[in-house]
């Protein structure tokens, strides 16, 4: 399977330490239909955007399935409210689309003052 990663799951040593082992070599992708946010957190996420243009540029990792519980940890996903929720989404390599799975934020747990606006 495929994770499409845009902050700090480009870095390779995080992505081995996550996945216990050395990984292939990503590819270049793109996420169309997303933007991607700074957080005060001091890492970024991405937001589902429908204006003209928006995308984001990333790395398209090889994982394999059992993966996903080490790196949905990581990015949240089990925190109340999650920080992420993670998204099977189309991306683009070399102008050729792929499935992919990839974490978009929730912008209620990064901004919590939203809400109440």
């Amino acid at each position: 399977m495929w994770l499409f990663t845009y902050g700090t799951l480009t870095r390779r040593g995080r992505m081995e330490a996550l996945a216990g082992r050395r990984l292939a070599e990503p590819v270049v992708a793109w996420l169309r239909g997303y933007r991607k946010h700074d957080t005060p957190h001091g890492y970024p996420i991405i937001l589902p955007d429908t204006t003209a243009g928006a995308q984001v540029e990333g790395l398209l990792w090889e994982i394999d399935v059992k993966d996903l519980s080490a790196f949905d940890h990581y990015e949240g996903t089990d925190e109340t409210p999650p920080f992420y929720y993670r998204r099977d989404v189309e991306v683009e390599v070399a102008g050729e689309p792929r499935a992919a799975q990839v974490f978009v934020g929730n912008p209620d747990a990064i901004w919590p003052s939203r809400q109440e606006s």
